[in-house]
């Protein structure tokens, strides 16, 4: 029988402090990711592919730190929410068309140019400024203005190819 014994002299707690640095250094990427995708959002919406109106959908963009939970390391970018809760429209798209009715008058009433209701659209016949008095609005589906899932895909390959390079594994980069 062979029998031998290893004596540690601190080598297993010099072995948890270098791989508590390395899970460190992976949650520090994580989250250096997440601020480079949350400012290519604020990119997107700062007129790339939605224009600033009033500010609350871009305001909403913000980042949730990178999570240690078993084996995963998870962070966040999100937008919307209830200061925006008209961002997954804007996301992807509206799926149906809808009609504007007035609440408190018998007509809808704004200015423009000549306002076609048929087809939503404003010619130029008609003085800018006219005032357009309508009974309804009919309201086409909303487009696909994606933000968020075309800011991941410009970035996707450069954040798993940062993870990879530190020693992550099975990177997932993606939208819900």
């Amino acid at each position: 029988m062979a029998d031998f014994t290893v004596e540690d002299d601190g080598a297993s707690d010099a072995f948890a402090r270098k791989a508590t640095a390395a899970l460190d250094a992976l949650v520090a990427k994580v989250n250096d990711a997440n601020n480079a995708l949350a400012d290519r959002v604020r990119g997107k919406l700062s007129g790339e592919v939605l224009q600033v109106r009033d500010g609350k959908l871009l305001g909403s963009v913000h980042v949730i730190p990178a999570n240690v939970d078993g084996d995963e390391i998870a962070g966040y970018v999100e937008a919307g929410g209830p200061e925006a809760p008209y961002a997954k429209v804007q996301e992807y798209g509206g799926r149906n068309s809808y009609d504007i009715l007035p609440v408190n008058k018998k007509a809808l009433a704004f200015p423009g140019g000549a306002y076609n209701p048929e087809t939503i659209s404003f010619s130029k016949s008609a003085a800018l400024g006219q005032m357009v008095v309508v009974k309804k609005v009919h309201h086409p589906a909303l487009a696909e203005r994606s933000f968020m899932r075309a800011a991941v895909d410009e970035m996707r390959a450069e954040i798993v190819a940062s993870l990879e390079g530190l020693g992550g594994r099975d990177v997932n980069v993606s939208v819900r």
